[in-house]
């Protein structure tokens, strides 16, 4: 879960799991390659004080501060089996 505390942000959720794009590091090294980034995007949204944002264990994304001072706190959980 990422709570937004301060500011705004700008969040990139992409179709692709992380380790998808790590796999594949040899044949795409130049992650700065906006045209690669941008096929997988699945979602952009804006974060401001208030909102909470959902994103799964090892989904690939990306932030941009669209203010200066922009925090957030992300938290993590997993649950063993009974």
């Amino acid at each position: 879960l990422v709570f937004a505390l301060a500011g705004k942000k700008e969040w990139h959720i992409f179709n692709k799991k992380q380790e998808m794009f790590f796999a594949h590091r040899e044949v795409i090294p130049n992650w700065s390659n906006e045209e690669i980034l941008n096929e997988g995007i699945h979602s952009s949204i804006i974060m401001e004080p208030g909102d909470i944002l959902y994103i799964p264990i090892g989904q690939f994304h990306c932030v941009k501060n669209l203010t200066n001072n922009a925090f957030h706190l992300s938290v993590s959980m997993s649950f063993k089996p009974a």
